[in-house]
């Protein structure tokens, strides 16, 4: 068995001192009416399926590449081109620059997007969609990056056979055009996300946008969940109080949490990414719990969907054919790494308990 690292007690204290201090100031989220049961709704179209999306985006890419602002986003006019029932649809779109670490011009010559479609999705892959995220390859002119785009998709397929709380993620080839010049065209792959408002709704619940949430304030098989997915893909860029990478739906009484954006995971390895200077690891490909104090029986009811998926998940990295071989190899050793760490849940839960200060030391 992989033995867990140890975290000297010094540096987890200074690492956790302004997590708990966060913590102390956070308000219950429980006083807010909760809303009524409804039947999941059917899935939309466009994530119906697992197939390759392919489509033409065209929009003014010299001006967005100048829309580097993480708090004010213009505009710009765009069209969708796609394949209908009918022949090919041009949907009318507007394209916004979103996203703040790969918005920046020295980090991505490409920004990350959000379309926002008009009328005119009806009978299309887009039929019902308001605003959706595409996630983008970064840098035009690399084949690692092209490669991380595949690697975050293949992390949100493996997280959608572990909990249904999850964001579903369709994989498309994009032909990018710029409306100033039509003969500059640029082909990637890239995948769009599932909207916020179909996430709630698939769950049959609402979306709270309340921050400072404690790990007291949504359901306890949530916390736990969200807490083990992020150890199993190596990712720490993202914090409960804060809504950074998370977010959380209402159904009924109780408060789940769905986490998105893992480039920032060991799993997928990005060459930018690193962990905090505040957290006592070196690199992302280094596991840590930042969960709530866990017992035996919470490890090993969150561990289950794992266990049962297993065969699944570990094929999940050569899934897609244009992943790069080397790196399906090591995503594959590092998910059973994962195996190895929670094979025992009171040997798991003693070490998170470990790394969390203030745990109580049974089950």
């Amino acid at each position: 068995m992989t033995p867990l690292r140890r975290i000297h007690p010094e540096t987890w204290r200074r690492a956790a001192l302004l997590t708990l201090l966060a913590l102390a100031a956070a308000l219950p989220l429980c006083a807010q009416d909760a809303p009524k049961a409804k039947k999941t709704p059917k899935p939309s179209a466009l994530f119906a399926t697992d197939s390759l999306l392919t489509f033409t985006l065209v929009t003014d890419f010299q001006g967005l590449a100048g829309q580097r602002d993480t708090m004010k986003h213009k505009a710009f006019p765009g069209v969708v081109r796609i394949a209908g029932a009918q022949g090919e649809r041009s949907i009318p779109v507007e394209v916004y620059t979103r996203g703040h670490y790969r918005l920046r011009s020295d980090r991505c010559s490409f920004p990350p997007l959000r379309l926002v479609f008009g009328k005119g999705t009806k009978d299309t892959p887009f039929d019902d969609q308001k605003a959706l995220k595409l996630i983008t390859h970064c840098r035009d002119n690399s084949d690692d990056y092209q490669d991380y785009v595949l690697r975050e998709f293949l992390a949100y397929r493996a997280h959608a056979l572990v909990t249904p709380a999850s964001f579903r993620a369709r994989l498309a080839r994009v032909r990018y055009v710029r409306s100033r010049d039509t003969t500059k065209v640029l082909e990637r792959y890239g995948f769009l996300l599932e909207s916020e408002r179909e996430l709630a709704r698939r769950m049959g619940g609402r979306l709270l946008e309340a921050k400072n949430a404690r790990y007291g304030d949504i359901a306890p098989d949530s916390a736990v969940t969200l807490s083990m997915w992020q150890y199993f893909l190596g990712n720490t860029d993202w914090s409960l109080s804060a809504l950074h990478n998370v977010r959380l739906v209402q159904r009924e009484q109780d408060v789940f949490a769905v986490p998105y954006d893992f480039d920032f995971s060991g799993f997928v390895g990005a060459s930018y990414a690193i962990p905090d200077p505040m957290l006592p690891i070196k690199s992302v490909t280094e596991r840590l719990w930042r969960g709530p104090c866990p017992t035996r029986e919470a490890i090993a009811a969150a561990t289950a969907p794992f266990l049962a998926q297993r065969a699944a998940i570990e094929a999940v990295p050569r899934s897609l054919p244009g992943v790069e071989n080397g790196w399906a190899e090591r995503a594959q050793r590092y998910i059973r790494q994962f195996y190895d760490d929670v094979r025992d849940p009171g040997r798991f839960a003693s070490f998170a308990r470990s790394v969390r200060p203030g745990c109580p030391l049974s089950n």
